[in-house]
Parts: C-alpha cells; sequence; structure tokens
C-alpha cells in the first residue's frame, strides 16, 4: 500500500521537479535546502529518513526520497542539523530524472560522447569507485558512474578486459569499450562531505 501510495503522489507531481540541472539544483534541491525545504518540496509521505551507502564499508545518515520507486533519490548532509546538502543521488532505472542535455540512468556511453562531442575518459571498473567520471554541462558537474554489460557475453579476452579495469583513467574509445554495453549506473551532485559518517554495521 506504501509504495501503491507512493506511485499515486509520483503521477501528481510536476515534470519540473525531476530536472538536474548541473550544479545548480537536482530538481528543487540545491546547496542550501533544508530538510523541511524537501518536505515542502516534495509530495506528502515521500521523504524519510535513512543511512546512505559511501563506499568501502561506511554510511551516512541522511535522507531517501521517493523510496521503491523508479525516481528514488537518496541525500546526504554536510551537518547532523539538516541544514546543508552534502550530495544527492540517483541509481534506479527507469525514473523521470534527467540533466538539461537528456542524460539520464541507462544513457549509454556513445550518447554521451555524441552529446559532449568528444571522447571521454572514466575510471577503470572493478573496484569501489570504478566507472567514475565527471560530466560537464552548462551550468556545472555532476559526478556519473558507469557499468559495463556482460564482458562474457561481448566475448573479450583478458587483455582486453584488463585494459578497462583497475585504479586508472580509461580512454572510451579503446577497443574494449567499444564492445561492451557501457551505461550510466549512477548520477550524483555533490556540494560538500556527509556528516556522521560511520560503519554500515
Amino acid at each position: 500500500m506504501r509504495v501503491l501510495a507512493l506511485l499515486l503522489a509520483l503521477a501528481a507531481a510536476p515534470a519540473s521537479d525531476f530536472s538536474i540541472v548541473p550544479g545548480i539544483r537536482f530538481g528543487p534541491i540545491h546547496e542550501t535546502a533544508t530538510l523541511g525545504d524537501l518536505v515542502t518540496a516534495f509530495p506528502p509521505g515521500t521523504v524519510e529518513d535513512a543511512d546512505v551507502y559511501l563506499g568501502e564499508g561506511f554510511c551516512a545518515p541522511g535522507t531517501r526520497v521517493f523510496g521503491g520507486t523508479p525516481d528514488e533519490i537518496e541525500v546526504t548532509w554536510q551537518d547532523r542539523a539538516r541544514t546543508r546538502i552534502a550530495f544527492v543521488r540517483l541509481q534506479k532505472p527507469g525514473g523521470r530524472w534527467s540533466t538539461t542535455r537528456g542524460v539520464r540512468i541507462g544513457t549509454s556511453l556513445t550518447e554521451l560522447e555524441r552529446l559532449a562531442g568528444r571522447i571521454l575518459t572514466f575510471s577503470g571498473f572493478g573496484w569501489d569507485y570504478g566507472g567514475g567520471m565527471q560530466w560537464s554541462e552548462a551550468g556545472g558537474a555532476v559526478g556519473l558512474r558507469l557499468t559495463m554489460g556482460d564482458a562474457a557475453k561481448a566475448g573479450l579476452t583478458g587483455q582486453e578486459l584488463e585494459s578497462i579495469q583497475g585504479d586508472k583513467p580509461v580512454r572510451s574509445n579503446v577497443p574494449a569499450a567499444r564492445r561492451l554495453n557501457i551505461t550510466v549506473a549512477e548520477i550524483v551532485m555533490s556540494w560538500g562531505n556527509p556528516a556522521g559518517d560511520h560503519d554500515c554495521r
């Protein structure tokens, strides 16, 4: 019943709430938005407290909006009073969130190259920060995390996999990247460091 109520609330939300303007806002969320602002900006019952995973086994107290729906986002805070945003993160596929230029969860690396008009560079796969890259548009930048398709189905050799894995920069025109279905798996807008990070256990 809760998910149904959230979906009904989403249906009533204006489409403009789902526009990501890199460096400026994530829908109605900007750096100085408070928890109270989020409660006011989003439909009733869609904002809740939740721990947010940071990586390497660490979490931070945060806020989840539209939890359990394709439009789910996670928010962390620079202070314990929740008066300043640290970052907003989108990971769910199929939602309505999109950057000004049309980047969303599921956008292909090929499409990112077309939009950018150049070869791109991302962090090699296979570790906590693998697939990470900065994406810039007119107002600023957001962080993207890319994910690669099934390497086995692509028939990549061990040497080809080695060329796109590990803590190193990888250019989007290497042969292995061209053969894989690499897409956007995460969009993050960051303004600072989360407060109160702790072991997720």
